[in-house]
C-alpha cells in the first residue's frame, strides 16, 4: 500500500517537508512551506492548514 502523500513537520528548521505522487520507493514530487505560510495538500481536495500559529 502506498502513502499518497505526507508531511514531516521539523519544528527545530520551522518548515514543513510535504511530499506527494510516490513512485516505486520516492516521491515524485515535494515542497518545503516554512512556518507562516499555508500548506495545501496535493491529494485532499480542501485540505489546507495555515501555520501562522505554529
Amino acid at each position: 500500500m502506498e502513502i499518497a502523500e505526507y508531511w514531516v513537520v521539523d519544528v527545530k528548521a520551522q518548515v514543513i517537508h510535504q511530499m506527494w505522487a510516490p513512485s516505486g520507493e520516492a516521491y515524485a514530487e515535494r515542497r518545503v512551506i516554512a512556518f507562516g505560510d499555508r500548506v495545501e495538500s496535493e491529494t485532499i481536495n480542501g485540505l489546507g492548514v495555515d501555520t501562522a500559529a505554529l
